[in-house]
């Protein structure tokens, strides 16, 4: 709408000295060569002020889309950290589980774990910790999989 408003009044500004021609040859008045030349003159001037103004809109529009891409980064920018922020929490509180189960682990525990014979608590223990490592890499922040791109298809997962 107001590259519309801007058109039509540089438009008026570069047909007036025109209008007025007309006016004074409708008038019984006839234009001579000089006052030709100077509408000629002030036609290339309107010209060239309406080519600058165009340029220079074409640059601001460029300016706008450039701050609403940055803006979109931004904003995915800060839900990832969010989503970072939650992560980070929930693997601080699975490593506090994996500290707490650790000193609930006795002599005899200790002891059982290295018992080369049978190896079942060996084999507990083993299981519990793969079980912790499967919780960490699924709690673990992945910026190409956990956050959503300002852009474009979301990336495959690794």
């Amino acid at each position: 709408m107001k590259k519309h408003i801007i058109g039509l009044s540089l438009l008026a500004l570069v047909l007036a000295p025109a209008a007025r021609a007309q006016d004074n040859a409708a008038a019984g008045g006839c234009i001579v060569a000089e006052q030709a030349q100077q509408l000629i003159d002030t036609l290339k001037q309107r010209n060239d002020q309406l080519r600058d103004m165009s340029e220079k809109m074409r640059a601001m529009e460029a300016e706008v889309a450039a701050a609403r891409s940055a803006a979109g980064q931004i904003e995915a920018s800060r839900k990832a950290i969010v989503i970072a922020a939650d992560k980070n929490r929930e693997l601080r509180e699975l490593g506090d589980a994996i500290i707490a189960d650790y000193e609930k682990m006795g002599l005899g525990k200790k002891v059982a774990a290295g018992e080369p014979l049978t190896g079942l608590y060996r084999v507990r223990l083993e299981n519990k910790l793969q079980e912790f490592s499967d919780q960490v890499a699924a709690l673990g922040f992945y910026p190409e999989r956990d956050a959503v791109p300002a852009t474009g298809p979301a990336p495959s997962t690794p």
